[in-house]
């Protein structure tokens, strides 16, 4: 009985504490945003924005910029980003969230693309299934 209402009150909180949770912010990302790199990109920078435009410009059907000057909602990537590395382990990422913009960058030579990926896969829907097949669903936002 005991495990019953500890269980019950579990479910509960979780309940209360979802959409308290995530419904605090959101931030929607559509055809009027940019992806801004550095003015002189590296390598890397270069295949992640562009690997980021072109997904995004399938889900939304329109192509974003790709600037050099914050301007309007971005999405930085790599040293454009700004974002604080340094205790991230090797080809690993962090994404944030500030000011109303995205902010990725990574480690080593395949973090920047890992972050791009899961960004990817996390708020756009993407998902690989194989090297030559990915699904990307449409969407507005």
């Amino acid at each position: 009985m005991k495990k019953l209402i500890c269980l019950v009150l579990c479910i509960c909180i979780v309940c209360v504490s979802v959409p308290v949770a995530f419904g605090q912010s959101a931030l929607a990302v559509d055809e009027t945003w940019s992806v801004l790199i550095p003015a002189e990109p590296t390598s890397y920078e270069t295949f992640a924005a562009q690997k980021l435009s072109d997904c995004l410009a399938e889900v939304f059907g329109a192509e974003p910029r790709t600037v050099t000057e914050p301007g309007g909602h971005y999405i930085a990537l790599g040293s454009a980003s700004g974002t604080d590395v340094s205790e991230v382990a090797v080809n690993g990422y962090r994404i944030v969230a500030e000011d109303g913009n995205i902010h990725i960058n990574g480690t080593g030579s395949r973090g920047l693309q890992a972050g791009v990926y899961r960004f990817l896969e996390e708020f756009c829907g993407r998902k690989v299934y194989t090297s030559k097949l990915t699904v990307l669903p449409e969407a507005k936002s």
